[in-house]
């Protein structure tokens, strides 16, 4: 997953846009990736203002190699 959120990232880069317009953006698609998360992962994301802050969140959220929930929070079945 942090693979795939770096790669989003570079793929979303817009020559001339600010760091923190990027990161913004990129709060847009955490909003869907995160779903499903703990919720202290989307309360500190919303707050990066910077790329650094956004990765170092990632990375405290998303590296490691556990299996994650692939099923929204509100549609989660439990089992």
């Amino acid at each position: 997953m942090l693979g795939y959120i770096r790669a989003l990232w570079e793929s979303q880069v817009t020559l001339g846009t600010s760091e923190r317009a990027q990161c913004e953006r990129m709060k847009k698609f955490m909003n869907h990736i995160g779903d499903g998360m703990d919720d202290k992962f989307l309360h500190q994301i919303r707050r990066a203002a910077t790329r650094d802050d956004f990765f170092r969140i990632c990375r405290e959220f998303l590296d490691h190699r556990q299996p994650m929930n692939l099923e929204p929070a509100n549609e989660a079945v439990a089992t």
